[in-house]
């Protein structure tokens, strides 16, 4: 199997050969793990070999890359790769675009002698639209494979998890990380504390790039170990960053978490008897404190206040109103009344 271009994922992959090989191929596979990883690719690249014409009975050994169907794929323009996702303006999968894109499964293959699917943002689909799937899963076209990505196994449906296979997806090792940013990526000046608190993804470990978060953190976590008083503007001008992703909620959802994450790997390393050694507290002082204080019941009261605001945040509650309340929520517990 060609996996070029795949790093990482060395069990998922002799796996996947392995059921290519034996020709016990599901109906269903539903690849979970940490955003950013590759879990797309293994699935692009699954499906490039299950359509590769010049190797056909032997997907396990494609794709030839020479192909009709290999050189249409490189540019996602192959009739027979169905591919979907969450509508950018959207909160939830609709049911109505599910629909119309399992309506497509039917039409017969118009190059390949089957069909493959791809369905990004598994997360997000909702009773009606996952429903909507089962019901096209129960009978589908002859060779019709299915693979649905999403990040956290908790947040799939339990009608969905029962009805496919899963591959499970772990962290990406900082060596390949590092093999996959581009030079201007690893080259940023906070590359090293980005990858370093990453886990092991890529997407995050861009995310973590943004000097900006960082002063935000520097500020937050100041505040927690009573180097700074009350950080009366930090509401505002946490609100303010987060909108530079975008006028509505889709886009700044994720930078919402961004920041609601790195705090949490931040401040948790105060907890750590080494966290007050290492990159993290030459870039972060303040934790040398907290790690010094004798009592932690604070800090895990701040812990916990980021945990539920990110809860808030999945829950699509309006971001002002969660970090608001962060704030709120974290001076009170700075004040001894919470």
């Amino acid at each position: 199997m060609n996996w070029q271009g795949l790093e990482g994922h060395a069990q998922q992959k002799l796996g996947m050969e392995r059921i290519l090989r034996s020709g016990r191929l599901g109906q269903a596979y539903l690849l979970t793990g940490p955003d950013g990883v590759g879990k797309r690719l293994f699935a692009k690249k699954v499906a490039m070999a299950l359509l590769c014409l010049g190797l056909a009975k032997n997907p396990a050994d494609g794709p030839c890359g020479q192909c009709a169907s290999c050189r249409l794929q490189g540019g996602d323009s192959h009739p027979d790769l169905l591919q979907t996702r969450r509508p950018p303006d959207k909160q939830e999968f609709p049911i109505q675009v599910m629909k119309e894109f399992c309506d497509l499964f039917y039409l017969k293959p118009m190059i390949s002698g089957r069909k493959v699917a791809i369905i990004d943002d598994a997360d997000d689909l909702n009773v009606e639209s996952g429903n909507c799937f089962l019901k096209t899963l129960e009978e589908p076209p002859p060779g019709m494979v299915v693979f649905l990505v999403g990040n956290r196994i908790e947040k799939q449906l339990p009608t969905v998890i029962s009805r496919c296979q899963q591959i499970s997806f772990g962290p990406l090792e900082p060596a390949v990380l590092a093999k996959l940013a581009d030079p201007e990526t690893s080259a940023d000046p906070a590359w090293e504390l980005a990858m370093l608190l990453s886990e092991g993804s890529m997407n995050q470990a861009q995310a973590f790039t943004d000097a900006a978060l960082w002063e935000l953190v520097h500020r937050t976590g100041k505040w927690v170990a009573r180097e700074t008083k009350h950080e009366a503007s930090l509401g505002k001008d946490l609100q303010e960053w987060i909108e530079t992703a975008g006028k509505d909620g889709v886009d700044q959802r994720p930078k919402a978490l961004t920041y609601l994450k790195a705090c949490s790997l931040v401040l948790t390393r105060a907890l750590n008897p080494s966290g007050k050694e290492g990159l993290l507290a030459t870039r972060f002082p303040f934790l040398r404190r907290l790690s010094a204080a004798a009592d932690s019941a604070t800090l895990i009261k701040i812990l916990e206040r980021l945990g539920r605001a990110g809860e808030m945040v999945e829950r699509r509650i309006p971001l002002a109103l969660g970090m608001a309340w962060l704030v709120e929520e974290m001076h009170q517990v700075m004040e001894g009344k919470a």
